[in-house]
């Protein structure tokens, strides 16, 4: 009986190890596909600030802007 025991628990723990094994193998394999060049963060900040900035100006010209039916 311990002899059977044993052996399933050796099965399975076989098993889990393979399984985790292959799963790792796998996400592996998804790593090397990912592009190897990545946005800097200064770069990002730079592009957003340029965004934000040009938001600002059209927002302040929108804001300056005499509506014609006012006139």
């Amino acid at each position: 009986m311990f002899n059977a025991v044993l052996s399933l628990v050796a099965f399975l723990g076989g098993w889990v190890i393979n399984y985790m094994h292959s799963e790792v193998t796998s996400l592996k394999d998804d790593l090397k596909r990912l592009p190897d060049t990545y946005a800097r963060k200064d770069d990002v900040k730079d592009k957003f600030d340029m965004i934000q900035s040009t938001l600002t100006r059209i927002e302040t010209k929108l804001d300056n802007k005499k509506d014609k039916s006012d006139v």
